[in-house]
């Protein structure tokens, strides 16, 4: 349920700006996964469960969970999609 592996990019751009010195942008990059991971926790549904729905919404895997966890709903997996577009990379986002 970590927000990396729902958007392992952007923990890629804070490691490639930490290398190349750039710390405004590794700073930059992690803040915006920080805005990520909490959009990602809700009362309603766990993080694990809103992890595998943004993962559905992205086309890469399945949103089922095994019991005793539960999954979230369509219109939640709709929501995440369009919550995840400030998130993603500019041609993900188009799509």
């Amino acid at each position: 349920g970590s927000p990396g592996s729902v958007l392992p990019h952007l923990e890629v751009e804070i490691i490639r700006a930490y290398r190349a010195g750039d710390m405004e942008g590794a700073l930059a990059a992690q803040e915006r996964l920080h805005l990520f991971r909490e959009m990602m926790v809700t009362p309603k549904s766990g993080d694990i469960a809103r992890a595998k729905g943004a993962l559905e919404a992205m086309g890469i895997c399945d949103r089922r969970m095994m019991p005793p966890l539960t999954s979230v709903d369509d219109a939640e997996v709709a929501a995440l999609k369009e919550s995840l577009k400030p998130f993603l990379p500019s041609k993900a986002a188009a799509a």
